[in-house]
């Protein structure tokens, strides 16, 4: 029997040459076409790394289907949100919000509506970490849920993002949940960015005496405002629009950015309190929220609540009650706000916002009248015993302790009391401070018109008809007011309702009607006054004879 060999040397050969050939064809391909093997080994490192990382065979089988294949493309797709108040876009480059757009306010050409966010900005609920900051420049895929959710799905680094946007209808705010797993570990510390544009040239108009401007930008920006809520704390901080600025505070339960009317706020809701950073840089401003990773390598979410609106007083008391804390009405804040509603409620019943503030000034000129009359009473007492005072310091020109004690009696004798004067007017400061505030930073006057000449209450008065009225009026109040001072003082006091005119020249008309409507009813009161104090006759001072 033939011993035969399972192999003869030409099948041998024909082996060799198959797979020399296949390694050749290989060889081929890869020169030819490099991309294909890239691609596809790209492709498994990123299927391999999110089925080794996902915590549940569930969570892992979603995102192999919902990433896109590698490399990822650069075509930005959007996903928009829409209501009556506002327009919001949601990009898939850095999987943010690109885009918010406020439909009820106008910009500065009153033909485009306010857009917090624009090309300079960088974009709302924006993720990076210390340790990848290119995080926050990779394409997401946009996976809608229903007409007011989407969720954001994403990879980079061994890192799992997953973003779940909910808006809320008609009340200019979201709430975000953001998931990060996978490979946590290296991601450091997580920073979560909302922004506003503040490029003052943004549908800006050029002004003239006949043609004036309505202001700068399209939100109407003359500075930044910054406000932080930490603790017990809270710090406001305004910044020049040419300025550059950074800050940091530690232990962050909200803070904003904005300007004087529209604001954009995020309201920290999970367990961990961040720390919060302001940067200002060239046309754009940031409010960061920095949180610590605890626990490296375990899943990590946050909760967070955005607004970004105007500076509505109900709609920031809806969104939070501590929101309301983003309005600048000072330290008399407890005295702004119940002014702030008998506003509005003037306003429904004239519905002019011009006449609510008329209609305001006036009342409150009536509920401190006692204080006025009592201020008016002193300072015409004092006015009577002038010549007697005059006397005195003659007298006692050399004896100081003399003088004041002779000063004491007279004053005793006559029932004048010197405070009398000052002391009424410094209790209805605060009342006044308060209205001031309210109409300074109420964006109900935003673009509110009044009559024939302004068209916009939270704008300069283009003419300067009403600044100089409020001069006029200021001049006569001083010339008809008792003073107890030499002529030489009183002639320097009445530079006084120039400045104030000239002052008035840059500020907005609402705040100028208000100082107008409150001199000229000073005015009526105080003649009012002077004709009750002729009727009733009153006697000389006692005049005494040291």
């Amino acid at each position: 029997m033939e011993n035969k060999q399972p192999f003869d040397g030409r099948t041998l050969v024909a082996i060799v040459l198959c797979v020399v050939v296949w390694w050749g064809w290989q060889k081929y391909l890869e020169n030819k076409y490099p991309e294909v093997l890239t691609t596809k080994t790209e492709q498994k490192a990123v299927i391999q790394s999110i089925e080794k990382t996902a915590a549940e065979k569930s969570f892992k089988e979603e995102k192999l289907q919902s990433l896109p294949p590698m490399p990822v493309s650069a075509v930005e797709k959007t996903w928009i949100y829409e209501d009556e108040n506002a327009r919001f876009t949601v990009s898939s480059v850095g999987g943010r919000i690109s885009e918010i757009q406020l439909k009820k306010y106008l910009g500065s050409d009153s033909k485009i509506p306010v857009e917090l966010l624009g090309k300079m900005a960088p974009g709302n609920l924006l993720i990076s970490t210390d340790k990848m900051p290119t995080m926050s420049q990779i394409n997401y895929v946009l996976k809608p849920i229903s007409n007011t959710e989407v969720e954001i799905l994403g990879e980079h680094l061994g890192v799992i993002i997953k973003k779940t946007l909910t808006f809320l209808p008609n009340k200019y705010a979201a709430k975000a949940k953001i998931d990060l797993t996978g490979n946590t570990a290296a991601i450091g510390r997580v920073n979560i960015d909302v922004g506003e544009e503040v490029s003052s040239s943004n549908g800006a108009e050029t002004s003239s005496f006949w043609n004036p401007s309505r202001g700068s930008g399209g939100s109407g920006v003359e500075t930044l405002e910054y406000f932080f809520s930490h603790g017990s704390k809270a710090n406001r901080d305004q910044v020049q629009l040419k300025d550059s600025f950074k800050s940091s505070h530690e232990q962050t339960q909200f803070a904003s950015v904005g300007s004087r009317y529209f604001t954009t706020l995020m309201f920290n809701r999970a367990n961990i309190l961040p720390e919060s950073q302001a940067i200002k840089e060239g046309g754009s401003a940031v409010l960061r929220f920095s949180y610590p990773v605890l626990d490296h390598g375990a899943p990590i979410s946050f909760n967070l609540d955005m607004y970004s609106g105007p500076k509505l007083l109900d709609q920031l008391r809806q969104f939070d009650g501590e929101a309301i804390s983003v309005i600048d009405y000072g330290y008399f804040s407890w005295i702004a706000l119940p002014l702030l509603q008998i506003m509005k409620w003037f306003f429904g019943i004239f519905h002019n916002y011009g006449a609510a503030i008329i209609a305001l000034t006036i009342l409150v000129r009536i509920l401190t009248f006692p204080f006025t009359y009592i201020s008016f009473k002193s300072m015409k007492s004092m006015q009577k015993i002038q010549p007697e005072i005059a006397r005195l310091k003659e007298i006692y020109k050399d004896n100081t302790q003399g003088l004041n004690m002779e000063m004491m009696k007279l004053m005793k004798e006559n029932k004048v009391n010197p405070m009398g004067g000052c002391l009424p007017l410094f209790l209805q400061l605060p009342v006044f401070w308060a209205l001031y505030q309210v109409l300074q930073n109420s964006i109900e006057l935003y673009h509110s018109p009044f009559i024939l000449w302004i068209y916009d209450l939270s704008q300069k008065d283009p003419y300067y008809i009403l600044p100089i009225l409020m001069g006029v009026t200021m001049f006569i109040q001083q010339k008809t007011t008792p003073t107890t001072m030499d002529p030489a003082q009183a002639k320097i006091l009445l530079i006084m309702p120039i400045f104030f005119s000239f002052l008035m020249f840059s500020l907005p008309s609402g705040l100028t009607l208000y100082i107008f409507v409150s001199t000229l009813f000073g005015i009526i009161q105080q003649i009012v006054m002077m004709r009750d104090r002729k009727h009733q006759g009153q006697g000389q001072a006692v005049v005494r004879r040291a």
